[in-house]
C-alpha cells in the first residue's frame, strides 16, 4: 500500500513537471464534478495526519521535553534508577509535537515505571516528539503453565519491539513473557496497583533453591521484601518436596514453585550477648546517629525493658551512657501549596502544584515571579525552572542550633547521666542497663500504613532513629500546654532515591497545629533506603504523644 502511494505521489510529481499549457484546468469547487480516483488517493496521501490517540504512554530516557510546542527550552529526561522510561499522559498534539502531562505522586502508584524525582509534587504540561515513545504492554498479560505456576503482568510495562518471548523488567524484577502483536502498543489505560499489604509469611533466600515458573527461573530482585525474605501472599502444595508460593510487586504477580526445604527453612540466627538478647526479643537492633540505641518490636510499641537509658537532653543513654543532647539548627525553607498555579520563566502557564512542596534554596525574581531551580533525579546537571506568584510562596523561618554533648559516667551496669542544651532542648538524666530514669514526655509509634516496595520494618527503624525530632516538636507544644496530648498522623512519600518528596499532616487530634506542622517538616528531611525496583512508597505514620 505504501509503495502504491509513493508511486502515485511520484506520478503526481511527473505531472507537475509538465508545461502549464498541457495541464487540465482545475475544476472549481462549486462545479460539482467528481474528482478522479488518482486525485482522491493523492489527496489522502498529503492530508494532515489525524491527532494521535490520547492516553498514557512511556517516554524513553533521553527524551527531550519542551515548554512550548515550537520552542527549544526544556530538559532531557535523565536516567531513572535503571528504568527505561517515564510514564506520561498524552493529551493531544500541536505543531508536530505531542502535548503531554508529567504525572504527579499519586497517579504514579498505578504505573509500572520509575518516577522522576523532583517533579512528584507537580503536574506540568510539556511537549515532546512522538518518536520518543517506547512500545509498552498495551493490555494485561497472563499465562498459566502446565506445572500449575502462573505469571501476571500489568499493562504499561515497557517492551522491546520484538513479537514473541522476551525478558522485560517490571520494577526491577525481570520476567519472561510471550508477547503477541496485539499486545504491543504505544498507549494504554492504567490499571490498579496490586495490593502489597496482607502477606501471610516470608520466604528466606537459600542458595541452590531458585524459584521457577514454567521453565523459567524467577529473578527475585525487585520483588517486595520483608526484612530478610520475600513477602508470600499464599502457599499451596504442589508435588512431593515442592510447593507453590504467590509473590508480587505492584505490577507483577508470580505463582512460583519452591522447594519445601527453602519454604520451611529456619529464620536466620541472631548475634550472641547483649545485642543478641535485644534482637531475639524484638527482631531488630539499631544504633541511632541521633543519640539512641534501641530494639524495634513487632507490635505497635518498641521493646525497651531496662536495656537503654531514658531520655538524656532529648536523647537516650545506652550501655550506661547518656550519649547526646544537642540543639540542631533547622534551615529556612520556602513552601508552595497544593492548588497553586505553576508558571515557566517567561510567565506562561506550566501546570499545578498537586502536593505541598518545600524548596531548600531562596527564590529569585524573574519578571515579577518567584522562581526556583528544581534539580531532576538528584542530578546537578539536569534541572527545570518553576515560577510562582510571589504571594503564593511562604517562607518558613529556621531555628539556630547550639547545644552540647553530654556523656554518661558508668559502664554496662549502673546509671549514666548526660545533658544537652540548645534551642528548645532541656536537660535530663537516665538509667543505663539495670534501671529507668525519671519519666519524660512519651512519643509512641503506632501502626503505619505502607504502600510500595519498601519494607515496613525498615521504615519503622528509620523513623525510630529520628524519634527525638518528633519529641522536640512535641516538647515545644508542652511548653505552652503541659497537658497537651493526642495523635498525629503524617503522610509522606519516599521517592526512588530514598528521599522524602512530600510530607503533610493527614490527621491531628493534638489541638496544636504547630506541633503537627513541625513533625511534618522534620519528616521531610529524613533519608530512607532506595525502594527496591524504583517507584515511590507512600507512608502514613501515626505518632501517639502523652506527657510524662
Amino acid at each position: 500500500m505504501l509503495g502504491g502511494l509513493l508511486a502515485l505521489t511520484g506520478a503526481c510529481k511527473d505531472e507537475a513537471a509538465e508545461p502549464e499549457a498541457s495541464k487540465p484546468e482545475a475544476a472549481s469547487p462549486d462545479v460539482g464534478s467528481e474528482p478522479s480516483a488518482v486525485a482522491k488517493v493523492v489527496k489522502e496521501a498529503v492530508a494532515p495526519e489525524p491527532p494521535p490517540p490520547t492516553g498514557h504512554a512511556v517516554a524513553k530516557v533521553g527524551s527531550l521535553f519542551f515548554q512550548t510546542s515550537t520552542g527549544d527550552v526544556g530538559f532531557e529526561l535523565p536516567p531513572l534508577d535503571k528504568a527505561p522510561g517515564l510514564t506520561i499522559n498524552v493529551v493531544g498534539a500541536k505543531d508536530g509535537r505531542l502535548a503531554v502531562e508529567l504525572l504527579s505522586t499519586n497517579p504514579l502508584e498505578h504505573h509500572c515505571t520509575a518516577s522522576l524525582k523532583g517533579l512528584e509534587d507537580f503536574r506540568l504540561r510539556m511537549y515532546m516528539a512522538s518518536d520518543d515513545l517506547l512500545p509498552v504492554l498495551a493490555k494485561d498479560f497472563s499465562k498459566k503453565y502446565e506445572d500449575g505456576t502462573e505469571l501476571h503482568v500489568s499493562r504499561g510495562v515497557p517492551l522491546g519491539e520484538v513479537v514473541g518471548p522476551q525478558d522485560i523488567s517490571v520494577l526491577g524484577t525481570t520476567v519472561r513473557v510471550d508477547v503477541g502483536a496485539d499486545s504491543i502498543g504505544l498507549y494504554y489505560e492504567p490499571g490498579t496497583a496490586r495490593e502489597l499489604a496482607g502477606n501471610t509469611s516470608s520466604l528466606p533466600p537459600k542458595d541452590g533453591h531458585s524459584l521457577l515458573y514454567g521453565s523459567n527461573i524467577l529473578a527475585e530482585k525487585g520483588l517486595h521484601e520483608t526484612g530478610y525474605g520475600l513477602a508470600v501472599y499464599g502457599v499451596e502444595a504442589a508435588t512431593s518436596g515442592y510447593s507453590r508460593v504467590k509473590l508480587r510487586n505492584r505490577c507483577v504477580e508470580v505463582v512460583a514453585q519452591v522447594s519445601d526445604e527453602r519454604l520451611h527453612a529456619p529464620p536466620p540466627t541472631v548475634p550472641s550477648g547483649v545485642l543478641g538478647v535485644m534482637a531475639a526479643e524484638s527482631g531488630h537492633f539499631l544504633a541511632s546517629p541521633y543519640g539512641g540505641a534501641f530494639a524495634v518490636g513487632s507490635d505497635d510499641e518498641d521493646v525497651w525493658g531496662g536495656l537503654t537509658g531514658t531520655e538524656v537532653g532529648e536523647a537516650y543513654g545506652v550501655g550506661g551512657l547518656g550519649l547526646v543532647g544537642t540543639g540542631r539548627s533547622t534551615p529556612t525553607t520556602w513552601t508552595v501549596h497544593a492548588g497553586t498555579e505553576v508558571k515557566w520563566a517567561d510567565g506562561t502557564t506550566a501546570g499545578l502544584v498537586t502536593k505541598d512542596h518545600e524548596f531548600d534554596a531562596a527564590p529569585r525574581d524573574e519578571g515579577g515571579h518567584s522562581c526556583f531551580d528544581l534539580p531532576l533525579n538528584g542530578r546537578s546537571g539536569a534541572a527545570v525552572v518553576l515560577c510562582f506568584s510571589p504571594s503564593a510562596v511562604s517562607e518558613n523561618a529556621g531555628s539556630p542550633g547550639g547545644g552540647t554533648i553530654g556523656l554518661g559516667s558508668t559502664g554496662l551496669i549502673g546509671r549514666g547521666t548526660g545533658g544537652g542544651t540548645g534551642s528548645g532542648y532541656g536537660r535530663g538524666s537516665g538509667a543505663g542497663f539495670g534501671g529507668r530514669g525519671k519519666r519524660v514526655p512519651r512519643v509512641r509509634q503506632a501502626k503505619a500504613k505502607v504502600v510500595g516496595s519498601l519494607d515496613k520494618d525498615i521504615i519503622r527503624r528509620i523513623v525510630r532513629a529520628h524519634i527525638n525530632e518528633v519529641r522536640s516538636c512535641y516538647n515545644k507544644g508542652l511548653t505552652k500546654d503541659p497537658t497537651l496530648e493526642g495523635r498525629v498522623a503524617i503522610n509522606f512519600v519516599i521517592t526512588s532515591a530514598g528521599k522524602v518528596g512530600s510530607s503533610v499532616v493527614e490527621a491531628d487530634s493534638m489541638g496544636d497545629p504547630q506541633v503537627a506542622k513541625c513533625i511534618a517538616k522534620a519528616v521531610k528531611r529524613w533519608k530512607f533506603p532506595k525502594p527496591r525496583g524504583g517507584g515511590n512508597v507512600i507512608v502514613t505514620y501515626p505518632f501517639v504523644m502523652s506527657p510524662g
